[in-house]
């Protein structure tokens, strides 16, 4: 197969719209988490449950796609590796000085697995899997025997995060995206990167495939859950849950966060399919997504916890939908006048400039 053809302005729009639709689903998933007092009606939460781990396993997945595309971009290893550990640190400054305001922030995470990411780099497609193997069997060894320590899942509270044992159990086995084994779907991403520019995925076999994948491990789970007979234990083992990110909720999320990438790739890339006016605005909030991250806990929840107003599940879908048609607008008119985000900007100054001269993104 030929390599699928780049994008006049050098940049793959199809990743900013994937951008979009994974900090919308992260939105959604932190405002039902902050501000809703119950879950009904059940088949309203059972909807919004579909999203969760999802959306954030896609923000990581399209963290390890951009890297790799760097890289190739690029052409030098070691130059790219200096701007991705640049931007670690950067990453970790901004979310331990979020942390105090949003302990279920990520972003403190995400510095970790760029650093996976760094060392990654240059490695080979074999490399890349047995990194990600090796990550999800760490949490199994290491990870899993400890992961309510600390914990108190009905507050959500974890019970020294800022002594040096706690933060460091946090950041590596038991925190919301643990290092172990959440760097794995950034060499997951990484793989695909590569695999897209060969030319391998495609078209829309990858995508069913990938949906195909997730329907299925999703199944099995269900019946294993039910064959558990209650073993709330044994249930949480050969779940898909996010907590704990056990290998079931990895290959789901994984397959899920494939085939909404692919599917993004395809329609906007390859095939041209949304219209302008519905692909520019999304494409613009994609290209805010840090920015916007910061601002839906800030103004999205800061909000409500100010006025100490509980939402019911309803309400938080109509505050959600509220907010991206807002942050969309918002992120449509900025674009017209800027070229990056605020916080973007502080992300690239930080890293330093990953090649002599990046094209402005504008999507006609």
């Amino acid at each position: 197969m030929r390599p699928a053809p780049a994008p006049a302005n050098g940049r793959a729009i199809g990743l900013d719209v994937a951008r979009a639709l994974a900090i919308a689903g992260m939105v959604l998933v932190n405002f039902e988490l902050s501000l809703t007092k119950s879950a009904e009606p059940s088949w309203l939460a059972a909807l919004t449950s579909l999203v969760q781990g999802r959306a954030s396993a896609l923000f990581v997945i399209l963290a390890g796609f951009g890297i790799q595309l760097m890289a190739t971009a690029q052409g030098d290893l070691r130059r790219t590796r200096v701007v991705v550990l640049r931007r670690a640190l950067f990453l970790a400054a901004i979310g331990y000085a979020f942390l105090p305001l949003w302990p279920a922030d990520i972003l403190h995470f995400y510095a970790l697995y760029f650093v996976v990411g760094a060392v990654a780099l240059g490695r080979s497609a074999r490399g890349l899997w047995i990194g990600a193997t090796i990550v999800v069997v760490g949490f199994l060894v290491f990870g899993l025997p400890v992961y309510d320590r600390g914990w108190n899942f009905e507050t959500l509270e974890y019970a020294g995060l800022w002594t040096l044992e706690g933060s460091l159990r946090n950041l590596f086995l038991n925190g919301f995206h643990p290092v172990l084994p959440w760097s794995a779907f950034l060499l997951w991403g990484m793989w695909l990167a590569r695999r897209y520019r060969s030319g391998a995925l495609r078209g829309p076999r990858p995508i069913v495939v990938g949906a195909a994948v997730a329907v299925v491990v999703e199944l099995v789970s269900r019946g294993l859950i039910a064959a558990a007979a209650g073993d709330d234990d044994l249930a949480a083992l050969v779940g898909t849950a996010s907590i704990p990110p056990v290998p079931g909720y990895m290959f789901a999320a994984g397959a899920t966060a494939t085939a909404v990438l692919l599917g993004c790739l395809y329609l906007v890339d390859e095939r041209d399919a949304l219209p302008h006016r519905v692909l520019r605005p999304l494409a613009h909030t994609g290209q805010l997504a840090l920015t916007l991250y910061v601002a839906h806990v800030v103004v999205g929840i800061g909000a409500f916890h100010e006025t100490g107003a509980d939402l019911t599940l309803p309400e938080t879908v109509a505050w959600w939908a509220g907010f991206c048609v807002l942050a969309a607008a918002a992120s449509h008119a900025y674009r017209t006048f800027f070229a990056t985000g605020p916080f973007e900007w502080l992300l690239r100054r930080a890293g330093g400039r990953s090649s002599p001269r990046a094209p402005v993104s504008r999507p006609d």
